[in-house]
């Protein structure tokens, strides 16, 4: 387990070192290794540090091909992200966007060899997943139908819109929007920053989650002299758990840089990072909304580690660069330094 959560740990420092300043990156690695599920979880074997090392590895190999642009890049990388598929059935919805940037990629004038050779090792990953699940544990594939068909149908929506853009009709709309890329980027920033705002500081107050009843969970209640219900969920506090292992300062940095990097590719800037911010802006939407798991901390974080606490890291992390880089007076520097610390 620790080798797994050590190997996700260096997946993470590959990516932030590619966008951060050294001494940012390693800040920013060693605040994730310090995060209470980080180093609780990684002292037991779940499977959600492994797929964190091919998700995290796959999108740091993935923007590494891009710079020569050499197929045998391309196909690593392919085959990294496919083996995330291997690990857990829920890894399609974190490489849902892979098959969107792909299309970009073709139509920016990346040769077809090297988009297919990344598609060649993603297909490679999932058809040892459907072989292992249909041969080895078809009963509890079954039992979690839902789940598989919630992740697998985002990654197939996305090859679809994916096939789409590289069509004439996909060229038309691209054009047509194009005129008004600010609006539309000002909208999804703006959207992120509003949904997060609903769900920190909304969603509690007016929503009272529940699913079946739980009798773990009523045992829990009457250990702790809580009123038994065993149907309570908690969920309308998702946002609210991630301050309490990150901080208040890192969510919002993590939040804002969420929005301004979805506002950048819209732009049609750093397209570089289109999985990265595309796989935690879905991931993060479908696990906050409803983690689908028994709401005991620090089990229910599992949900968080491979793409939300490190997206939210990485990307709260390059706020405080940017902000540190600008000319404020040394004072307000240190204090600003000091509070995400």
């Amino acid at each position: 387990p620790a080798v797994a959560a050590g190997l996700a740990l260096l997946a993470f420092a590959l990516l932030a070192r590619r966008w951060l300043h050294p001494w940012v990156a390693v800040v920013a690695t060693v605040a994730l290794a310090l995060t209470l599920p980080w180093a609780v979880l990684a002292r037991d074997a779940y499977s959600e540090f492994a797929t964190a090392a091919a998700v995290l590895g796959g999108w740091w190999a993935l923007a590494d091909a891009g710079r020569d642009g050499r197929p045998r890049r391309y196909l690593v990388a392919g085959l990294v992200l496919g083996t995330a598929l291997c690990l857990r059935v829920d890894a399609a919805l974190f490489l849902a966007p892979v098959p969107v940037f792909l299309a970009l990629e073709r139509r920016a004038g990346r040769p077809v060899r090297a988009v297919v050779t990344v598609a060649a090792g993603l297909l490679v990953g999932a058809a040892l997943t459907a072989l292992d699940a249909g041969l080895v544990a078809p009963a509890y594939l079954r039992n979690i139908k839902s789940e598989v068909a919630a992740s697998g149908g985002a990654l197939a929506l996305s090859c679809v819109v994916g096939v789409v853009l590289l069509t004439p009709v996909g060229g038309a709309v691209v054009d047509r929007l194009r005129p008004h890329r600010r609006v539309l980027a000002a909208v999804a920033a703006g959207g992120v920053l509003v949904a997060a705002a609903f769900a920190g500081l909304v969603r509690p107050w007016l929503v009272t989650e529940r699913d079946f009843r739980q009798p773990f969970i009523e045992a829990l209640q009457v250990e702790q002299g809580l009123p038994v219900d065993g149907t309570r969920r908690w969920s309308e506090d998702s946002l609210v758990w991630l301050t309490w292992y990150l901080g208040v300062p890192v969510v919002v940095a993590g939040v804002v840089g969420l929005a301004w990097r979805l506002r950048d590719l819209v732009l049609g800037r750093h397209r570089e990072r289109l999985p990265l911010v595309l796989g935690v802006l879905f991931a993060s939407a479908v696990y906050l909304w409803r983690p689908s798991a028994t709401p005991d901390h620090l089990w229910v974080t599992r949900r968080f580690v491979v793409a939300t606490l490190p997206g939210l890291v990485l990307l709260g992390a390059e706020v405080a660069q940017h902000l540190l880089a600008r000319r404020w007076p040394v004072a307000l520097r240190a204090a600003g330094a000091g509070l995400l610390v």
